[in-house]
């Protein structure tokens, strides 16, 4: 899936390159669907193409804390 996301000209002009602009917008959506409980840990390291260890080191730099929950649990076990 390809997004495009609109920013006004005065502001587009403080902002890092397209391609690290893209993973800053790519790794902030997948931070908050962590904490949300949209996404599991597993579906952030797969969005991100990280490995388990890098997604929890990435949730951690990110401070994406949740309450781990049995459900949670099941939904990372069937995942895998």
């Amino acid at each position: 899936m390809q997004v495009t996301v609109e920013i006004p000209d005065e502001l587009a002009a403080q902002l890092p390159s397209e391609a690290i602009m893209s993973r800053e917008l790519v790794e902030s959506f997948a931070a908050e669907s962590y904490r949300s409980g949209r996404f599991s840990r597993r579906q952030v390291g797969l969005l991100l193409g990280l490995n388990r260890w890098k997604t929890e080191e990435f949730l951690a730099a990110h401070e994406a804390n949740r309450i781990f929950t049995s459900a949670d649990f099941e939904l990372e076990r069937s995942s895998q």
